[in-house]
């Protein structure tokens, strides 16, 4: 599909990224000359119309937030496209194209990050899922595959497909569970309601992570990772992390969400406190003289 142009506007160049229901291409807005992550539904999926639902959820969603720490909406649309391979429609949804390597991929590389990085990122996240929360999104699925660092350290949050928009109806079946094993919270392992704490929570499993380069839970099978989330006591954080960063992270993996920050706003303030010793220069304890002397 590279060289296609999608609604006589956007150019693919090339395959960046795919998931479950869709392929993300870095792509070319012809009109503006700017470069833009193209995301289109896989053909497989195109007709679900929950799916296309969520798909537009999404859409919508990105559309309403905007925040630096989260990609901006450039356009949706769902055209028949005769130049597409078999005349088949394409529904796509084009975001801010973000120059950077997605988390994942960062830890994958450095194994372990240090704790200045790591703060970094996490309170960049939060601050990012707050503007969210404030706005009635509940992200869902927050993991390092989905969160993009730029080369100046800057965190930006992406993929926003499983979102639950508190007041509208919802896409998903009762006790359904929805997001990714490893970095779910104990009541979406229960197939109870996600909330802004439970990202919370996703974000704290997150950073663990960053720091220790293992997985808070690692079982045989999406199941049992699920029932650790629910049942099993976290390992604290190693010394190394220092206490501030040790206390924030346990805090955000409470079982019981009452007993977290709220919703990302409250954590990306506790993550700022925590931070400020450190970042405070050291003064002196003697007293100030002045060197001038009357004469």
């Amino acid at each position: 599909m590279a060289g296609l142009v999608v609604a006589d506007r956007f150019k693919l160049k090339r395959l960046i990224g795919f998931g479950g229901t869709g392929q993300v291409w870095e792509a070319t807005d012809l009109p503006t000359r700017r470069v833009v992550a193209l995301k289109i539904l896989r053909d497989d999926v195109a007709e679900d119309l929950v799916i296309q639902a969520r798909f537009r959820r999404e859409a919508d969603t990105v559309a309403s937030l905007d925040h630096p720490g989260i990609a901006r909406f450039v356009d949706y649309g769902h055209v028949v496209d005769p130049a597409a391979p078999g005349g088949q429609a394409i529904t796509y949804l084009a975001t801010e194209f973000i120059r950077g390597e997605s988390l994942s991929a960062l830890i994958h590389r450095s194994e372990r990050l240090p704790v200045g990085r790591t703060l970094n990122v996490l309170e960049g996240v939060a601050r990012a899922l707050g503007h969210a929360h404030a706005a009635g999104v509940v992200h869902r699925d927050v993991k390092p595959s989905n969160i993009l660092v730029t080369k100046d350290g800057a965190a930006k949050l992406t993929d926003f497909g499983i979102v639950r928009v508190l007041g509208e109806a919802t896409l998903t079946h009762v006790g359904t569970v929805m997001g990714t094993a490893r970095y779910m919270s104990p009541e979406q392992a229960r197939g109870d309601v996600a909330t802004a704490a439970s990202d919370v929570y996703a974000l704290a499993v997150v950073g663990y992570e960053m720091i220790t380069g293992t997985p808070l839970f690692a079982g045989k099978d999406p199941l049992s990772i699920a029932m650790s989330h629910m049942e099993d006591e976290p390992a604290q954080l190693p010394d190394t992390a220092g206490k501030p960063l040790q206390d924030l992270v346990a805090t955000a993996l409470q079982k019981d969400p009452r007993r977290r920050p709220a919703n990302g706003t409250e954590f990306a303030e506790q993550i700022a406190a925590a931070r400020r010793p450190a970042d405070r220069p050291i003064r002196s304890t003697r007293p100030w003289r002045s060197r001038w002397r009357r004469t």
